[in-house]
């Protein structure tokens, strides 16, 4: 699905106008992102939970020369799918 038909759906499922229902998702993905950067876990039941997971520097290789590198540590958005979303879904 895109963004496209998402904000459709909400729109048709909210009875809103399709600018009200991209305002609305956007709000949405700013509160997710700020809650994510201040290392929140978001929990929505039905739906499942967003959190940080960190992942810790490493080695690697460059798969062209072959030559070894370091790999930074970085952060990573996990989402973990909820019981009653696996069950409809699985």
């Amino acid at each position: 699905m895109t963004q496209k038909e998402l904000i459709e759906q909400l729109a048709k499922r909210t009875q809103t106008t399709k600018a009200e229902a991209k305002k609305n998702l956007e709000a949405l993905s700013e509160i997710l992102t700020e809650a994510l950067q201040n290392g929140e876990r978001i929990k929505l039941p039905g739906l499942g939970t967003f959190d940080i997971q960190k992942s810790a520097a490493r080695k690697g290789r460059n798969p062209r020369t072959g030559a070894p590198l370091q790999i930074a540590a970085k952060n990573k958005v996990r989402f973990k799918a909820g019981s009653e979303l696996s069950e409809k879904v699985y």
